[in-house]
């Protein structure tokens, strides 16, 4: 008699399509000797159950699912998920700009630089946003080995805000390992 928590059962009930059971997919079950299920096997079959759960209109959803993906690392699902969202035109700025910094966190400049400039192409965004955008997009650029684009983004935040982020120490990094010499008016050291 003690009562006891069925792992299997509860696996089978929230993570399981309800009409697939462990035994139907050849195994004895998650928790068996001849356990063939794999992270992903089990992942796949999660992320059935969330599409099947949740249509592609669940906007807010799937741009909460991408954001989860993203800081597990599972960058692919979260492409995916951030391209489903960026079909609600609520959540296209947030998801166009997260899948650029996606694109960037696997070394995919190319494509984050494309969606951090079509970010910046959105009809009605904020100032706050702009400098936002400029700045990953600069850093986007700064991370492609891209220096000239990089410090001119740089310096376009800096002539708005001179204390916007790091900007001035990122213009005399930048200027510093391209061996340029300091422009007219270099930002000042700390303000």
């Amino acid at each position: 008699g003690e009562d006891y928590f069925d792992l299997r059962k509860e696996l089978e009930e929230v993570v399981l399509d309800e009409d697939i059971s462990l035994e139907s997919k050849g195994g004895a079950g998650l928790l068996g000797k001849d356990d063939q299920y794999s992270f992903e096997d089990v992942f796949d079959e999660f992320k059935r159950g969330v599409q099947k759960q949740f249509g592609k209109e669940d906007y807010d959803t799937h741009y909460n699912l991408g954001i989860a993906y993203r800081e597990m690392g599972l960058f692919e699902d979260a492409v995916t998920e951030f391209l489903t969202s960026a079909g609600d035109p609520k959540k296209k700025l947030d998801s166009v700009i997260m899948l650029g910094v996606t694109y960037r966190d696997i070394n995919e400049h190319d494509k984050s630089i494309d969606y951090f400039t079509e970010a910046l192409d959105t009809p009605g965004i904020k100032r706050d946003e702009r400098m936002g955008i400029l700045y990953e997009l600069a850093l986007s650029h700064e991370y492609a080995k891209h220096l000239d684009e990089a410090v001119s983004l740089y310096e376009q935040i800096y002539s708005q805000d001179t204390a916007f982020r790091d900007v001035a120490d990122k213009i005399r990094s930048i200027r510093g390992r391209a061996g340029a010499p300091p422009a007219a008016q270099p930002p000042a050291e700390s303000r």
